[in-house]
């Protein structure tokens, strides 16, 4: 399955590029980096281990790291369907939202008016200029761990898992 399937923003897919030709550099030593991916009631750090064989076929394991409730965010709500034909820009690694600033979800639905919203604008996923260049900076070093806002997982990957498997020449 090509990269583009799964990642719609341009800068995005140069990073997971990035990311998918130093595993293959990596002589099967896995990449392990941590992300956010929030849900509307709930903080989650993940943690994404990404390794090639000797084949040079990727293989990419997400697996909830750490979750911390919080109240809800109705904008990250996947039920609510009835959205505007804007969009609100999240940084794909440390959850941030472009509202004049990257700021936390809830401090960018206050700044946006989202709180009092009928209806709410859709999210789409980039980068912030931090998360990118701590990016940049962890995959021109060596492989192995990606440190992402210095915070290093260490404890195994628990049962829920995501596995998403590119053959060689697809990304």
């Amino acid at each position: 399955m090509a990269l583009d399937q799964f990642v719609s923003s341009p800068e995005i897919r140069v990073v997971w590029k990035a990311i998918l030709q130093q595993a293959r550099k990596a002589g099967g030593r896995p990449l392990t980096f941590t992300y956010r991916c929030d849900g509307p009631a709930e903080r989650r750090r993940m943690q994404a281990t990404v390794t090639a064989d000797r084949h040079s076929t990727i293989d990419i394991v997400s697996a909830v790291a750490r979750t911390r409730p919080r109240p809800p965010v109705p904008v990250l709500d996947h039920r609510i369907t009835a959205r505007t034909d804007e969009q609100i820009r999240m940084c794909s690694w440390c959850a941030r939202v472009w509202a004049d600033a990257w700021v936390s979800i809830e401090e960018a639905c206050r700044r946006l008016g989202l709180l009092e919203a009928t209806r709410l604008p859709a999210i789409t996923h980039g980068i912030c200029p931090p998360c990118m260049d701590t990016l940049t900076e962890d995959l021109d070093a060596s492989p192995g761990l990606l440190p992402h806002n210095r915070h290093h997982i260490t404890t195994p990957p628990p049962r829920d898992t995501l596995r998403i498997t590119s053959m060689p020449g697809t990304a």
